[in-house]
């Protein structure tokens, strides 16, 4: 069976929407902190948790997932470059889930989970990912073809 690879990444819109929403709770709390109470450590803290949801945004953008034919691979490429692949065959199951803003949004996170060299199996996340139940389909579908072979 010869599928062409696909490459997904991050849904950007989910990536801006949880930004935003944190970005603007956390604005209000930092200026409804410095009229009423006019303590600057919490005004300070939510300019803390504003820089960590930015940079967190930032590195999600950066995630690139490929489902190929006969692997599975996750890239991570903010910091350093971080390359997963892992045989189809080594895929022991594969399911789907979503959160309240995931589902808003239409996004969800595939959960793969693998064969290990270890005693115990290693899950791999993909967060995020647009079309989320056909990714597992697809996956589901390669392993079945892989088990054939």
């Amino acid at each position: 069976m010869n599928h062409e690879n696909t490459v997904l990444r991050c849904d950007r819109r989910y990536l801006g929407t949880i930004l935003t929403i944190q970005l603007g709770v956390l604005t209000i709390v930092a200026v409804l902190d410095l009229i009423f109470l006019g303590a600057y450590a919490l005004a300070g803290v939510c300019i803390l948790l504003a820089i960590t949801a930015a940079v967190r945004w930032a590195i999600h953008r950066t995630y690139r997932f490929t489902l190929g034919d006969d692997v599975v691979r996750t890239e991570k490429l903010f910091t350093q470059h971080i390359d997963v692949r892992t045989p189809v065959e080594k895929v022991v199951s594969v399911s789907a889930y979503e959160g309240i803003v995931e589902a808003i949004v239409g996004v969800g996170t595939v959960e793969i989970s693998t064969a290990s060299s270890d005693s115990g199996h290693a899950t791999i996340r993909w967060p995020h990912v647009r079309g989320h139940r056909k990714v597992v389909a697809a996956i589901e579908q390669r392993r079945s073809y892989s088990d054939e072979e």
